[in-house]
């Protein structure tokens, strides 16, 4: 089977690592260059669709749809947002939520078919705490510690995706014109996030719960945009606070691939990244 990547610099080592796998071609491009988008897909047949949240995002995602459509390409596993009620809707609190219900409404339109994953909250997220709160010994958002969210891992999303984009053509029929929610396989708290970080260091982490002006304000000096920031602290207050994340997958994914990574196994993976002073400083 033959695999085509789109990269924004095929040449980087991410890029040639993933060269270097069996019948992987790396395309030098990104997503407002039509004319790398069709060389991108010259002779695909099907294709996995995931983009950053940025404000060219509509216009990037739609691009990539429609040259998908003129090249001829069969099937699309585009990745969404959570699929939380009124999450992914063009009056949505959360703005990029906004950007999904009109890119998947654009996608709608097309004679395409295709299959949307709507994911809960990433366990990625948390390489935030990594970098952030944790080496102060805390974990620190706009929530209560104890509200409940299923939180999955962006690995068990590509593994779903993969499977799909693998099933024969009449399988893909089948999957059509389908939204899954992509939930993780336990609902999971900021407390848990804090518990778990402080038994993989040996140390002390305490889950707190700060106002939204201090969470975007800290968002902002870590380098988010102020839309950004807002947009993903809503997703905290509107949405984790009041129970709204705390969902199972939709039945086909747990029929097809259903996520297994847990937030502690997570937690582990990537504690040793935390840049901590030595116990004893």
């Amino acid at each position: 089977m033959a695999v085509r990547i789109l990269s924004r610099d095929a040449s980087s080592a991410k890029a040639q690592k993933l060269s270097d796998l069996p019948g992987v071609t790396c395309i030098q491009g990104d997503m407002s260059d039509k004319a790398a988008l069709a060389l991108a897909f010259d002779g695909i047949v099907a294709c996995f669709l995931g983009c950053s949240n940025s404000e060219t995002q509509v216009c990037d995602e739609k691009n990539f749809i429609d040259v998908a459509c003129e090249a001829g390409c069969q099937y699309m596993v585009k990745l969404g947002t959570c699929g939380a009620p009124g999450y992914t809707s063009m009056d949505s609190v959360v703005q990029y939520g906004r950007f999904h219900a009109e890119i998947e409404k654009h996608l709608a339109s097309t004679g395409l078919a295709w299959t949307v994953l709507r994911p809960n909250f990433f366990l990625q997220n948390h390489m935030g705490d990594v970098f952030g709160a944790v080496p102060q010994g805390v974990v620190a958002y706009p929530l209560q510690p104890t509200s409940l969210a299923r939180s999955v891992d962006t690995r068990d999303i590509g593994d779903l995706a993969a499977k799909l984009l693998m099933l024969s053509k009449e399988e893909w029929k089948m999957h059509a014109g389908k939204i899954y929610d992509v939930c993780g396989p336990e609902a999971v708290s900021t407390t848990d996030v804090a518990s778990y970080f402080a038994g993989a260091l040996d140390r002390t982490v305490a889950a707190v719960q700060v106002t939204p002006d201090e969470w975007r304000s800290n968002a902002e000096k870590a380098g988010f945009p102020s839309w950004l920031a807002e947009a993903v602290c809503r997703n905290f207050t509107d949405f984790w606070d009041k129970g709204l994340l705390d969902f199972p997958s939709s039945p086909e994914v747990f029929e097809l691939c259903p996520p297994t990574r847990t937030l502690k196994a997570w937690v582990e993976e990537h504690a040793s990244l935390v840049p901590l002073a030595p116990a004893d400083a």
